[in-house]
């Protein structure tokens, strides 16, 4: 562009000459146009030139931006992929934990019901804020019943006959245990617990029964007429009669005489 320029200014004065037509004054002001010109074009040119610079340093960062983030997703993808593969080796091993534990659970249920009804003991956790003393204890026992946890009553009365024999409340904690039995209609083990009552008292004279017996008679005539032996709760409610000092002697023996068993 100066080059023309200047090429301009010559072309300009020879014709100026040649005619006669500008004057000095003229021609020197067309030449300082032309300088400033050319310093206008020169700071053109710089500024596109630093421009250019500029484009081209924020473009190499860009692609610089672009690379690195490239590899990044591609190292995220790759930690994604493993952490994936990671939860499902996890989620195998989980679902293999869960029917493992299911497996456990059915085995120790099983194992628990047949120390339960085989030996009396009872596989449960009993509660860490278990009752030191006796008579909280059976309280808590009571309270467990009520609320219907009869497997946790029934060890918890246990808990109690092995700590705490001999205790006036041994008997009726035994009684306990034979009622969530009863509750779960387990009439057989039931039976077993009023029983063990009953024959602690077989060498006492007839006359002097305890009265827990009318517990344990009357109950044990109302679980065998649950469980459906007629004849053998008949029998019961009979047998009951026979003590008369007892509460319900005349109950039992009225309800013998009722009950009309095929």
């Amino acid at each position: 562009m100066q080059a023309f320029l200047q090429h301009l200014f010559s072309a300009a004065a020879i014709v100026a000459t040649a005619t006669g037509c500008a004057s000095a004054g003229e021609l020197s002001a067309v030449e300082a146009r032309v300088i400033e010109l050319e310093k206008f074009e020169e700071h053109v040119r710089q500024l596109s030139e630093r421009d250019t610079t500029r484009f081209q340093n924020l473009s190499n960062q860009i692609k610089d931006a672009a690379d690195a983030l490239s590899k990044a997703g591609a190292g995220l993808q790759a930690q994604l992929s493993g952490v994936q593969d990671d939860e499902r080796r996890l989620r195998g091993r989980l679902e293999e934990l869960e029917h493992l534990t299911g497996r456990l659970a059915a085995q120790v249920k099983t194992m628990g019901k047949f120390l339960d009804q085989r030996f009396g003991l009872s596989v449960i956790v009993l509660p860490p804020d278990l009752p030191d003393e006796a008579e909280p204890l059976f309280q808590y026992g009571v309270q467990a019943f009520a609320a219907g946890q009869y497997d946790l009553a029934r060890a918890v009365f246990r808990h109690f006959l092995t700590h705490f024999e001999p205790h006036k409340k041994v008997d009726l904690a035994t009684i306990q245990v034979a009622r969530s039995y009863r509750q779960q209609k387990r009439y057989k083990q039931a039976l077993r617990e009023y029983s063990s009552v009953y024959k602690k008292y077989a060498s006492v004279a007839r006359k002097n029964k305890p009265p827990v017996l009318d517990i344990v008679l009357w109950e044990s005539a109302e679980t065998l007429n649950l469980w459906g032996q007629c004849t053998k709760a008949r029998a019961m409610y009979r047998h009951l009669g026979e003590f008369k000092h007892l509460k319900r002697a005349a109950r039992g023996k009225a309800r013998a005489k009722s009950m009309r068993c095929k």
